[in-house]
């Protein structure tokens, strides 16, 4: 008789083979056709060795590039000349991506149908490096930036801090006068001719604006010549890397007699006062990805009012973009605190007539004196018919007891024609500071 245990061994490892075989056939059907299978697999290694074959030749090529051009140019390479190898079988495209101005920051190539990206040293760049020097050269300019108005920012902080920075910038305060000062910066200038100021030599000349600036004009001229030119308002261009400001013509011409009128002025400017904070930053080491940088940094924008048409973050926008957001931040700050000291009490006078402005409402107004009033130019005007009459300088009387300005004409003329000045009167809260000797 057959032994009954030994029958149930042997069933049992009839049942386990079986069981073994079948996965066995599952894995292997699963190889040869599944998602990951060997025919896919295939395909996607012999793709990596086509891509790393078409790697190593480009390679070759830029390097042939960079030998030549140190040994008969004599000098280091640029990202442009990846366009030495356009002629090259294989290559079917190469363009320039911009980094910051017009300079190209790495070239893309189109080489066997792969794509690469090349630098300035002529290597090609991996993924990760283009995301984090896009990532660093973004920071850079809103650190710049930021530094500029005044508050030392550095790239390798994070942008809890930046945001922070931001703050401070957006809610500073410039009211009375406590972080800026009326300057004057240069006397007589001629309106005539385009004029070049530079305020190399003034501290925080970087913190200006072109809107800082301010022109108060004294005298009108005119001579025997026509200059063929017509200028009503002075324009201000101001580079605030070099201190170099330099300002338009304000002219008028009358062809029939051949005579030229312009201004005399003196040159002010609202100068904040050099001061830069710096925040201790925790979180240095930390790496956060652009996207994450830029969306707290929206986050701090949306609470002082810039967003997107929907309300939402602007997290879409360029470093150059951001920048311009955070001037206007700084600069309506700054504006606010400014109309507290510099009052403007009438505007869009003409100096073509007597004017009388009242101040009688401002406190203690008899104990003022004309040097606290501020008369600031605007236009040139002219008008096709004869005033026949010239008065070149205009009178200022401040008359304590009523508290009224009393200004007198401006004006010019030949034959048909009637020039004159529109002009604003601001009240000053603070004293002027002298600054000329430090302007050139």
């Amino acid at each position: 008789m057959t032994d009954p245990i030994q029958t149930g061994i042997t069933l049992i490892a009839l049942i386990i083979t079986i069981i073994v075989l079948l996965i066995l056939a599952g894995i292997a059907l699963n190889l040869i056709s599944g998602s990951r299978g060997i025919p896919e697999k295939a395909v996607v290694a012999k793709e990596k060795y086509n891509y790393a074959e078409s790697k190593e030749k480009l390679e070759i090529m830029l390097l042939d590039v960079k030998m030549k051009v140190a040994t008969e140019e004599g000098r280091q390479t640029v990202v442009t000349d990846c366009d030495k190898i356009n002629d090259k079988e294989g290559v079917s495209q190469i363009e320039y991506i911009n980094g910051i101005g017009d300079k190209p920051k790495y070239a893309v190539i189109i080489y066997n149908g792969y794509e690469f990206k090349v630098d300035d040293d002529l290597k090609i760049l991996q993924e990760s490096d283009i995301l984090e020097e896009e990532s660093q050269e973004y920071k850079k300019q809103i650190a710049q930036t930021l530094t500029d108005l005044g508050v030392k920012t550095d790239v390798t902080q994070s942008a809890d801090t930046y945001g922070e920075h931001l703050k401070i910038l957006a809610d500073k305060n410039y009211e009375e006068g406590k972080e800026s000062d009326i300057v004057l910066l240069k006397s007589n200038l001629n309106s005539r001719y385009e004029q070049t100021v530079s305020l190399a030599n003034v501290e925080g000349h970087q913190n200006f604006d072109a809107e800082d600036f301010i022109i108060v004009t004294k005298d009108m001229s005119l001579a025997h010549t026509c200059d063929w030119e017509d200028w009503s308002t002075v324009t201000k261009s101001y580079d605030k890397k070099s201190g170099t400001l330099i300002l338009g013509k304000q002219k008028a011409y009358a062809s029939k007699n051949s005579w030229t009128f312009w201004n005399t002025y003196d040159l002010y400017a609202i100068k904040r006062k050099p001061q830069e904070v710096k925040l201790n930053d925790e979180s240095n080491n930390r790496r956060e990805t652009l996207e994450a940088f830029k969306e707290k940094l929206a986050q701090v924008m949306q609470e002082y009012g810039i967003q997107n048409e929907e309300g939402n973050l602007i997290v879409d926008k360029t470093a150059e973009e951001i920048s311009v957001y955070i001037r206007r931040i700084a600069r309506n700050k700054f504006e606010e605190g400014v109309a507290t000291y510099k009052i403007l009490i009438q505007e869009n006078l003409a100096s073509l007539y007597n004017q009388t402005v009242s101040v009688n409402h401002i406190e203690n107004y008899q104990n003022l004196t004309l040097d606290d009033f501020f008369i600031v130019s605007k236009n040139m005007s002219w008008a096709q018919y004869n005033d026949h009459r010239e008065v070149y300088v205009m009178s200022k009387v401040y008359n304590q007891e009523a508290g009224t300005l009393e200004f007198g004409i401006q004006m010019a003329y030949s034959h048909v024609w009637t020039i004159w000045n529109t002009y604003d009167v601001f009240w000053l809260k603070k004293k002027i500071i002298n600054l000329e000797e430090n302007v050139s």
